[in-house]
């Protein structure tokens, strides 16, 4: 056998580089060569009855006896139990969308941007021409050699620029003291209503992200999203939909407020909410001030002097039509 040894191993070498089942480090050759399905060979050597009878073990130091070096609890002083644990699978179901995608309606469509005459932001990169300075114009701003030049101060212009980011802002509270009930029905409108506008982004090419107050069925977390493009990013929005339960965590505008700095300058805000009250209402102001494009989706009307408010400061808000609410139902 000792004569024979070197042949074997060459064999097996060799034998490994043919069939490319040999496995980092490289090259093979040398060593006690490392493969594919170690871990495997591992676990069988592990049913063995010398095995379980074996009180001391020797190990080689190699990478493919590493896993006989885990199941003997060698590495690092650890210990490795196995047990059996039952896994419950559980069932999500998506939410069934609105026909908002069908409305055409101009709140809707910034949802791609292609329809919004007006930028939301200066793009500094792309210069457009000077201006005379007026007061309340930054002073970085000012373009010193065309002030030289006309002996007037002038204040720089920039093309305008809109983001392509769509965050979705569901509320679950369905009364200002979000603590005291909950409606499940309105909470359901709400989701189905969200599930049908993140979809219409997501299929324009767009990046989606969402927020939420509501409270995760399964995790009793509050989940949100993270701004993010492809049908990774559908998927996990249409997950936390569909997992959100009736109630809140906080009010709408607290927990909106707070993702202030998480948001992308310029990004479009879509509130989709059973209603919008007074706490609500200041917190998609504070939103548009800090230069993002406000859209607001909901179940009940506003009030008229509400909207009107709204609408002077470019807010825009819509209420879901009465034949969709029964077509959700």
């Amino acid at each position: 056998m000792t004569r024979d040894k070197p042949a074997i191993r060459e064999r097996v070498w060799k034998l490994l580089e043919r069939r490319r089942v040999g496995r980092f480090p490289f090259p093979l050759a040398g060593r006690i060569p490392n493969f594919r399905g170690a871990e495997a060979a591992a676990a069988r050597a592990a049913t063995l009855p010398e095995w379980k009878r074996a009180r001391r073990l020797k190990c080689n130091p190699d990478a493919p006896q590493r896993p006989l070096r885990l199941r003997a609890s060698d590495w690092l002083g650890f210990l490795s139990i196995e047990r059996t644990v039952p896994v419950s699978l559980p069932i999500v179901a998506y939410p069934m969308p609105l026909a908002t995608r069908d409305r055409h309606l101009s709140s809707l469509r910034p949802l791609a941007e292609t329809a919004v005459r007006r930028g939301l932001l200066p793009d500094p990169l792309r210069f457009r021409g000077v201006r005379e300075h007026r007061a309340g114009d930054p002073r970085k701003e000012i373009h010193w050699k065309a002030s030289a030049r006309l002996r007037l101060l002038q204040t720089k212009l920039y093309e305008p620029a809109t983001s392509l980011d769509a965050v979705f802002l569901v509320n679950v509270a369905s009364y200002e003291q979000y603590w005291i009930q909950a409606d499940p029905d309105a909470v359901e409108l709400v989701v189905s209503a969200a599930a049908d506008l993140v979809r219409a982004a997501a299929a324009a090419g767009r990046q989606v992200g969402l927020v939420t107050n509501g409270i995760d069925n399964l995790t009793h977390e509050r989940p949100r999203s993270a701004l993010a493009r492809g049908p990774r990013s559908l998927q996990r929005s249409l997950e936390i939909l569909a997992r959100l339960g009736p109630y809140a965590v906080n009010s709408p505008e607290a927990v909106f407020l707070a993702e202030r700095g998480r948001l992308p300058w310029g990004a479009t805000l879509i509130v989709v909410t059973p209603k919008i009250f007074s706490g609500l209402a200041g917190g998609m102001l504070a939103l548009r001030r800090a230069h993002h494009r406000v859209l607001g989706v909901t179940i009940a009307p506003p009030a008229p002097e509400m909207l009107s408010h709204f609408a002077a400061r470019g807010i825009v808000v819509d209420v879901l039509h009465p034949s969709e609410l029964q077509r959700a139902v």
